[in-house]
């Protein structure tokens, strides 16, 4: 054979196993990659999930949990269409957000955006926004008669992996779009718990009082953490392809919850981060027991939070969203965030959702605001991204899963 019957022989080898490959990839796990406008981003520099993070810690004593992901790609979103100073006051508590590009992993991983459009105003949204959305957010654009919550709350539930059937209560009259994001996951644990190692545990809550609480008992592999006012673990989970690496960190605070949580930041989680030692039984050995808990939160106060943070404008008459709609005078009616968490000895299972309802305000600013909810310690835990150090959820168990309601 000559050499250049060889080339072209190699070439077509070359071409038939790349066909292969991808088409056993593409028919694999489903996989969504979401494009935004940030880029790669390789290290955090998500300043707004700390401001989150703080307005939250101000007024909650409870169990709760967000997701600065879900709420950072919502406004995200919202930002494309504000105008002049609305934009300006997005922009400024947002920070520079970094929203990551997200593969889903069937079953395991999703990460979802929607566009709900009043069927109404079908005509009156902005094609450049609709496609921004498509485009830069991979989100789904639904269009619906608005005579309920349904087809918003069908749509959570089936991208919350069945975590969160009812995001919305309610849709208010003269509601005309709902920007709605979804983070969800339900992943293993690298090493599992010992099932026949839970056992019940006191447990002593920030008052003081103390509780029998079902608690998971192991050894080392794990990374130990530590600094001068913490130390924890870092938890790995399976990986199911390159994109999925996720960890779980437990942080226990040396002195006040409250006091550690509010001066949470970037700095003292790179330090937390950077003193990682592998304990493998060997040289280091480290025993730990993990409460299990269970419980879902809504965050109530997001809405007079993101105010106070500077989002002022967006919230009345003075909004500009004419980058969503030219003929419509577009406000924020209403901001969702709930979220649902599972900790047990297979692994970890967490939603949330953020949603954002605009209304007309040249058709009514009067309707009513309907929330309704509350939750009720002492360790904070983070679920981040390995890659990108972006959190995905914060929460504080103030109150783990009691031991008699052990499965």
């Amino acid at each position: 054979m000559d050499t250049k019957k060889l080339i072209t022989y190699i070439c077509a080898v070359v071409v038939t196993l790349t066909a292969i490959v991808l088409f056993i990839h593409n028919n694999g796990e489903s996989r969504t990659d979401i494009a935004v406008p940030a880029g790669e981003n390789t290290t955090t520099t998500n300043n707004f999930d700390y401001k989150i993070i703080h307005k939250v810690n101000e007024n909650y004593n409870s169990n709760y949990l967000i997701s600065p992901l879900s709420i950072g790609y919502a406004f995200s979103m919202l930002k494309e269409g504000a105008m002049e100073e609305s934009k300006s006051q997005v922009e400024e508590v947002l920070n520079g957000y970094n929203a990551i590009r997200v593969n889903d992993v069937k079953d395991r991983i999703g990460v979802a955006n929607a566009l709900f459009i009043n069927s109404k105003a079908k005509n009156d949204i902005n094609k450049s926004y609709i496609n921004t959305l498509k485009d830069n957010y991979g989100a789904e654009i639904i269009f619906d008669k608005f005579n309920g919550p349904k087809a918003v709350n069908e749509w959570v539930n089936d991208k919350t992996f069945k975590m969160i059937p009812k995001a919305l209560n309610d849709l208010t009259p003269g509601t005309v779009v709902v920007l709605v994001n979804t983070v969800a996951i339900n992943l293993e644990w690298e090493k599992e718990f010992d099932v026949n190692k839970t056992h019940s545990q006191e447990f002593t809550k920030v008052d003081g009082t103390k509780m029998n609480s079902a608690m998971m008992k192991a050894s080392n592999s794990v990374n130990y953490i530590k600094s001068d006012k913490a130390q924890g673990i870092v938890k790995s989970y399976k990986t199911y392809d390159n994109s999925s690496n996720l960890e779980y960190i437990a942080i226990l605070p040396n002195g006040d919850i409250k006091e550690y949580i509010n001066n949470f930041n970037e700095e003292e989680f790179n330090k937390l981060l950077g003193s990682k030692r592998y304990a493998d039984g060997e040289d280091l050995i480290v025993n730990y027991n993990l409460p299990k808990y269970t419980y879902d939160f809504e965050y109530q106060r997001i809405k007079s939070d993101l105010a106070d943070l500077g989002m002022k404008d967006i919230f009345g008459p003075a909004a500009n969203f004419k980058g969503i709609s030219e003929n419509l005078d577009l406000y924020v009616d209403e901001v969702i965030h709930k979220t649902h968490i599972e900790v047990e000895e297979k692994g970890t299972k967490a939603a949330a959702v953020t949603a954002i309802t605009f209304k007309n305000a040249a058709v009514s600013m009067n309707d009513p605001e309907i929330i309704n909810i509350d939750f009720d310690k002492p360790f904070i835990y983070i679920i981040k991204d390995v890659k990108y150090n972006n959190i995905w959820f914060f929460g504080v168990v103030y109150e783990p899963m009691k031991w008699e309601n052990n499965n």
